[in-house]
């Protein structure tokens, strides 16, 4: 762990240390390491002589990663990707890749720029998904509050939605599974609490009845329909910012369009809870993208 979180993957000071613990572990008088299996076939090419004509009989077994894309908190208008880089180490831990995007910010940028931004990460995972080793048709996506609602577009939303921005690059946008964590889903939801609206007025530009049909064109809720990917959400039952009522509504129309869907209310848990429900959440996260990616 110490060797992940210091960045240094493929070189560093650890590198001869492991190489000569290695050695010693297998019996070996020298130990190289390398940064792909890639670089390491070929070493192992040379090693033994084998050149040009030379037959090779390897395993038919392959594996591409499946991917996800992680989303910061921060009510459209602060945080960092920076915030989910334990996460991305839990990823790599578990097979996948792990990506986490910056996104625009308001009051600079409004809505849709964050999720064009959201989109564009899909887009990129898919247009290197052979560089990455990455499949890409098992893509997921998984945020929190701000994030979480970003999450749920990449779900709901496709390119006649509109929303890929005007640099758009080729390849579609939307994933294969979704986990929300105490994400907005209506922004035209008139019980957000005072601060709660503020942070949407910030992503919508404004407020108030001129707004409205901005704001009902920026929930995920408006765009829920069958072919959908499956979604799993968590909300706790005091949460002060995003009512927990707005989890009933995804919840119908996720059920009306036949989508597979899951919530989990934590009860008496605040808005961005942690400790033990949020342990037990991401072991349920896990298993559940596990089940709709990897094994689909």
């Amino acid at each position: 762990m110490a060797t992940l979180e210091s960045g240094w993957l493929s070189t560093g000071p650890r590198v001869a240390a492991f190489e000569q613990a290695f050695a010693d572990y297998v019996g070996a008088r020298y130990a190289l390491a390398v940064n792909s299996c890639t670089a390491a076939l070929h070493l192992s090419l040379i090693a033994t002589g084998i050149g040009p004509g030379d037959e090779v009989i390897t395993t038919p077994l392959t594996f591409c990663a499946t991917a996800n894309v992680v989303l910061h908190a921060g009510a459209w208008r602060e945080g960092s990707k920076d915030e989910n880089r334990r996460l991305l180490f839990d990823l790599a831990r578990r097979g996948s890749v792990g990506v986490s995007p910056d996104y625009r910010l308001c009051p600079q940028s409004v809505f849709p720029a964050q999720v064009e931004d959201a989109k564009a990460a899909v887009r990129f995972l898919r247009a290197n998904a052979a560089s990455l080793k990455v499949d890409p048709e098992r893509i997921g996506a998984m945020g929190f509050s701000a994030g979480g609602y970003l999450a749920l577009m990449l779900g709901v939303t496709g390119p006649a939605d509109g929303f890929e921005g005007d640099k758009a690059s080729p390849g579609a946008s939307r994933v294969q599974a979704v986990v929300d964590f105490f994400g907005p889903t209506d922004l035209a939801d008139g019980k957000f609490s005072a601060t709660a609206k503020e942070f949407v007025s910030c992503y919508l530009g404004g407020s108030g009845d001129g707004v409205k049909e901005l704001a009902s064109r920026a929930s995920p809720v408006s765009y829920v329909g069958s072919g959908d990917p499956a979604v799993l959400v968590f909300q706790g039952t005091r949460d002060a910012l995003v009512p927990p009522a707005q989890v009933f509504a995804l919840m119908e129309k996720l059920t009306s369009a036949g989508v597979s869907r899951r919530v989990e209310f934590i009860l008496g848990a605040e808005h961005g809870f942690q400790g033990p429900e949020y342990d037990r959440a991401m072991k349920e996260t896990w298993e559940f993208l596990d089940g709709r990616l990897k094994n689909r």
